[in-house]
C-alpha cells in the first residue's frame, strides 16, 4: 500500500499546486499561501487535539529547523506557482534528494560516491535548460523553486534527525510556525499595498482547497514513508511531476518548449538514479 499512499500523495501536491497556479488571477501569492496555511493548521490542530498531541515547543533544535526551513521554502513554492507552470516548478522542486547527496558528501564521509556528482552535473544541465527559455523571457521568478528545493533539502535532514518526534506533533509544529511566516510575509505585503483578492465564492472554494490537498497530500505521504521503504517511495513520488504536466497540458493548455521537456526529463532521471542507488545501499547493508 506504501506505493499507493505515495502516488495519491503526489497527485494532492500537484493538484495543490494547480488550485494555486489556477488562482493567479483572483488572489495574490501572499493570500494564497496564508489561506492553506491557516487552513492545514486548523486541520492538523483539531487532529492534535483528537489525539491529546501537544505542541513540542521544547523540542529539538532539529524540529524548530525543519519547521523554519519549510515555511521560507512554502513562501518561494507559492510565489512561483503564481508566475510558472506546476510543472516546472515541481520539476525543481525535485532538485531536493540531489542536494540532500550534497550536503551528504560533506557530512557523512562514509557515504561519498563520485557517481553522484555526474548526477547533480546531468541535473544541473536540466536546470538550465529549463530556467532558459523563462530568462530570457525576463521571468527570474524560475529562480524561486531552485532555492525552495535547497531548503526542502534542509527539512528532509532535518526530518531524519528528529525522527524520535511523533509524526503528528511535527505536522503540528511545522503547520503553527508555517501559519506565523505566512501571516508576517501578508502583513508585510498588505502593508506595502492592496493585494489582490477576488471575494467571490468560487476563489474562496479553491483557496480552501488548496489547503485540504495539501493536508491530504502531507497525510498521504506520512503514511507512505511509514509503511514502505523510504528509498523506493520516494522514486514513486516522483509521479508528482507526470501529474503536473498534465494538469498543465492538458487541462491549463501551457505548451512546453522541447527544451524545457528535455530539461525535465534529465532533472528527474538523475533524481531517480540517485534514490534507487540509496536503496541498493540500503539492500547491501
Amino acid at each position: 500500500m506504501a506505493y499507493i499512499w505515495m502516488l495519491f500523495s503526489a497527485l494532492s501536491f500537484a493538484t495543490m499546486g494547480a488550485l494555486a497556479h489556477a488562482l493567479r488571477e483572483e488572489a495574490s501569492w501572499e493570500v494564497i499561501a496564508l489561506a492553506r496555511a491557516a487552513v492545514v493548521l486548523t486541520l492538523s490542530s483539531s487532529i492534535a487535539w483528537a489525539f491529546g498531541i501537544r505542541l513540542p515547543i521544547w523540542g529539538p533544535w532539529q524540529l524548530w529547523v525543519r519547521s523554519i526551513a519549510g515555511s521560507v521554502s512554502m513562501m518561494f513554492v507559492f510565489f512561483s506557482l503564481t508566475r510558472l507552470p506546476v510543472s516546472i516548478v515541481v520539476t525543481l522542486m525535485n532538485l531536493a534528494p540531489a542536494w540532500v547527496a550534497v550536503i551528504a558528501w560533506f557530512w557523512w564521509p562514509h557515504a561519498r560516491s563520485k557517481a553522484v556528482w555526474v548526477a547533480i552535473a546531468v541535473g544541473l544541465v536540466g536546470v538550465f535548460l529549463i530556467q532558459q527559455p523563462q530568462l530570457a523571457a525576463g521571468n527570474r521568478a524560475v529562480l524561486a523553486p531552485l532555492v525552495a528545493s535547497v531548503l526542502l533539502a534542509i527539512v528532509m535532514l532535518a526530518l531524519h534527525e528528529a525522527k524520535t518526534v511523533d509524526s503528528r506533533a511535527v505536522v503540528l509544529h511545522f503547520s503553527v510556525i508555517a501559519f506565523a511566516t505566512s501571516l508576517t510575509v501578508f502583513l508585510y505585503s498588505s502593508a506595502r499595498g492592496p493585494l489582490l483578492f477576488t471575494n467571490q465564492g468560487t476563489a474562496i472554494a479553491m483557496l480552501v482547497a488548496t489547503g485540504v490537498a495539501a493536508t491530504l497530500g502531507q497525510l498521504f505521504l506520512t503514511m507512505a514513508f511509514a509503511s514502505g521503504p523510504p528509498a523506493k517511495v520516494s522514486v514513486v513520488g516522483l509521479t508528482q511531476v507526470g501529474f503536473a504536466m498534465f494538469y498543465d497540458v492538458g487541462i491549463g493548455g501551457h505548451g512546453l518548449s522541447w527544451l524545457s521537456a528535455l530539461g525535465i526529463v534529465l532533472v528527474v532521471a538523475p533524481t531517480a538514479w540517485l534514490l534507487y542507488s540509496e536503496r541498493q545501499r540500503l539492500v547491501q547493508t
